[in-house]
């Protein structure tokens, strides 16, 4: 399947294409010369694919920034507000219709793409891919465009897709927490603050809450 075709599966249509989720405009690549780097180094660090001809049609694609609260701006009451990014941007792997992975990338000053951050699950379908497929059916999304991020909760335990708006943000988490929320359930910010805070102040009790 081409690039193109896969990517239609993250877009969300009522009819036409006036309404979907986006990626950022700074995220997109020279696929054919990335693509061969992310195949040549998924080929050198990781052993047992080698030889997966999954590798022979890899696609770099959908890339997104990754987010996590930093707890020294703020509290748990202003949820999104504190969070904070890394450099570059992840970007998904998919081979076919499936997704493998993630990898991170980040361009030097001499345009040369620095390659690192990969994760590939064994579990299938992949929770990012999962939840991507449950966003693209919200009516929310259906009338008005919403940003792919990747927001994560103490650490990587808590995995979640934030789909970002001037208004009506939406988390979808691809995991189960605390007993508290369902994973690929969309909530909204106020109601993942009512979940979370309790955790972070249990967490802060315990000298346990990430810095």
């Amino acid at each position: 399947m081409k690039p193109k075709l896969i990517l239609c599966l993250a877009l969300v249509l009522s009819g036409h294409c006036h309404a979907a989720i986006i990626f950022p405009e700074q995220a997109k690549i020279d696929s054919n010369v990335v693509n061969r780097e992310v195949i040549a180094y998924c080929r050198a660090s990781l052993s047992p694919l080698r030889n997966d001809k999954r590798i022979d049609k890899l696609n770099v694609m959908m890339g997104h920034r990754c987010y996590w609260p930093d707890y020294r701006l703020g509290s748990a009451e202003k949820l999104l507000s504190i969070t904070v990014n890394g450099p570059g941007f992840e970007y998904m792997l998919v081979s076919g219709t499936n997704m493998l992975g993630t990898i991170g990338l980040m361009q030097d000053r001499s345009n040369h793409w620095a390659v690192g951050g990969l994760v590939l699950r064994d579990d299938q379908p992949e929770p990012m891919w999962v939840g991507l497929a449950k966003a693209k059916e919200l009516p929310q999304v259906k009338s008005k465009d919403y940003e792919f991020r990747f927001l994560c909760l103490e650490g990587a335990d808590y995995p979640m897709i934030w789909l970002h708006c001037d208004s009506d943000d939406i988390l979808i988490p691809l995991s189960d927490g605390y007993r508290k929320w369902k994973a690929y359930k969309p909530y909204s910010e106020s109601e993942m603050i009512k979940l979370w805070r309790p955790v972070v102040e249990n967490m802060s009790k315990v000298g346990g809450v990430l810095q």
